[in-house]
């Protein structure tokens, strides 16, 4: 197919990547989508500040002007890259010359921005179509940087889980945004430093990307957040996303990032979802205990690949 590309239009253009990750979901193929929600928490939170949707290639359906046949985005912060197909184009010819295209216009902006590598992150380990190319394009397999992704059913009883006294489960609000951001800033051990990253919380809180009411916290009496969890509906494929879920550093191991995960659950399961992903280091083994202590199981491996450039 010889289809040209086009760049990123607001607005109509992300309800239409959107459609396509759906389809992917919807098909269940060996292809790892992404989720609707991680699309905005990427675009919202993860690449705010570095004007992402300058980044973001398009391809049309000349059948339907609605419907995408794909779309690309370049991560530019770490030289990472994305391409995504319709589910039945994946392994065809074109896939592979856009996917080879893409690749390239990732390697040119590493080589701009002085980096010696390129990266493809979440590569399903049954995706032997998209691993056959990368490693016939010189990528390498980087073993430390997989992830598992796991599903758990929500068509049972979900259980309550008790908290301490002094301790509130409920959803985050707008006078939460400086708790919240020091203890996910704490979590996760950021390196920037906590004004900058308050102030990228809070713009992310103002998005339209931002999941309102479906974040979930478990509050100290003093105001502190000691645990939360961002979960992601998607009506269309009923299929949902955790990300990110984490704990303060001065509350773990008390079963604070349980009773927030079952809040989210519970909510999903009100709204009528019927799975929920998480995907998570395949060597964060303290993780993937309370996960699985929660009903998830594995469904994938997801691998990354480097390339130099």
């Amino acid at each position: 197919m010889n289809i040209l590309h086009r760049p990123y239009q607001p607005e109509a253009d992300l309800q239409k990547m959107r459609c396509l990750l759906q389809a992917g979901l919807i098909a269940q193929t060996e292809v790892y989508f992404i989720h609707p929600g991680e699309l905005d928490l990427a675009l919202y939170n993860w690449l705010d500040g570095n004007d992402p949707w300058q980044s973001i290639y398009l391809w049309d359906d000349p059948d339907d002007s609605g419907r995408l046949l794909g779309w690309a985005i370049l991560y530019t912060p770490w030289s990472g890259f994305d391409v995504f197909v319709q589910p039945e184009l994946w392994g065809s010819v074109w896939a592979a010359e856009l996917n080879a295209w893409v690749e390239g216009k990732a390697c040119e902006k590493a080589r701009e921005q002085g980096r010696c590598q390129v990266w493809r992150n979440n590569v399903a380990e049954a995706d032997q179509f998209l691993r056959e190319r990368l490693c016939g394009r010189g990528f390498q397999e980087v073993p430390e940087h997989a992830m598992l992704s796991m599903e758990c059913e929500l068509g049972r009883e979900l259980p309550r889980y008790p908290l301490p006294e002094g301790f509130t489960l409920r959803r985050v609000e707008a006078g939460d945004a400086v708790m919240r951001a020091q203890a996910q800033h704490l979590a996760f051990e950021v390196n920037l430093p906590f004004e900058e990253y308050l102030l990228k919380y809070r713009h992310f809180m103002d998005s339209p990307g931002f999941a309102r009411g479906w974040e979930w916290i478990v509050a100290a009496r003093d105001g502190r957040v000691a645990s939360f969890c961002m979960v992601w509906p998607d009506s269309a494929s009923r299929i949902c996303q955790i990300d990110p879920v984490g704990t303060h550093p001065e509350f773990q191991r008390k079963g604070f990032g349980r009773a927030v995960m079952g809040a989210g659950l519970r909510g999903l399961q009100s709204d009528g979802m019927r799975i929920v992903r998480i995907c998570v280091q395949a060597g964060n083994m303290a993780a993937i205990g309370l996960y699985e202590g929660l009903g998830f199981h594995t469904t994938e491996k997801l691998l990354a690949y480097q390339k130099e450039v």
